[in-house]
């Protein structure tokens, strides 16, 4: 399992200002309250060199269940691992944000990605805390399938063009938080297009960049309808995968609680009371 400690820097503010969106702010957790984005939403990461700990950015994911399920985009977790020999969840890693400006880079035990969105979801290995021994939980993104149109307000948090360091046998990190705001300005029920995004999906003028790929994108009520695919650079033209086609995804195995249940979808987990699901 890769688990390692290191301390971080956070380079802008967590929420949004307040008159920007509506509920005066736009983080919401599964009870409700505006909470700190870098609790649910996490850099997603690969490992350079195993004797020094030094890692490459890969893209943004966000929690969905507070046992360490993760959604992203896709060509997140499978574009870096194309010509390499072993599967990719096997060196890959997220970023798990901590109270007192720590961080644990936790490894990966599953990835399932979907046949033909721009979508994947994966699983983290638990972490049992040495001083309480308790397993480590974490807050939760609640996703919403409602209907959207042309011109509703979107926003997303994501951590493009963040930096890991090795200092002084410390692993310290500078994450990027950015926001952006946007709206909805087409929406593609049957994709884009063949290639890149043949699976349903919204353009909008938010401004996405390298490294924000897989971030949530939320609705003007703080919940997750879509995940950042793709942004036309030196424009404010972007790409959202709509977050319906998460629910249709199913990991081999889950162990809820001590039970192990076979092919449980993102769905059956909704009526499980697992993730949370506005509808």
């Amino acid at each position: 399992m890769l688990l390692k400690e290191g301390g971080f820097i956070l380079s802008e503010e967590y929420i949004f200002n307040k008159d920007d969106l509506p509920n005066s702010g736009i983080m919401v957790s599964d009870t409700g309250e505006i909470i700190k984005p870098h609790y649910p939403i996490f850099p997603i990461c690969t490992t350079i060199d195993k004797n020094t700990g030094e890692m490459n950015l890969l893209g943004t994911g966000f929690f969905i269940t507070g046992e360490g399920l993760f959604v992203t985009a896709k060509h997140v977790v499978l574009e870096n691992f194309l010509e390499q020999p072993f599967r990719p969840h096997e060196n890959l890693a997220a970023v798990f944000f901590m109270e007192n400006n720590h961080y644990l880079v936790r490894s990966t035990t599953k990835i399932v990605v979907n046949h033909v969105a721009d979508l994947a979801f994966g699983l983290l290995a638990s972490y049992t805390d040495n001083q309480t021994g308790q397993i480590l939980r974490n807050k939760r993104c609640i996703l919403d399938i409602s209907e959207v149109g042309i011109g509703d307000m979107v926003a997303t948090c994501a951590y493009p063009k963040s930096k890991f360091f090795f200092i002084d046998n410390k692993n310290i990190a500078s994450f990027n938080t950015n926001y952006e705001l946007g709206k909805i300005t087409q929406m593609f029920p049957n994709g884009r297009d063949r290639r890149l995004l043949p699976g349903p999906c919204y353009e909008t003028n938010m401004i996405i960049k390298g490294g924000a790929s897989g971030g949530p994108v939320f609705n003007k009520k703080g919940k997750v309808i879509g995940v950042n695919s793709t942004g036309i650079e030196g424009t404010d033209i972007s790409f959202v995968s709509r977050i319906h086609e998460v629910l249709s995804m199913w990991l081999p195995e889950v162990i809820i609680g001590n039970q192990k249940v076979e092919k449980l979808t993102v769905y059956e987990m909704y009526k499980r009371g697992i993730v949370e699901l506005s509808t």
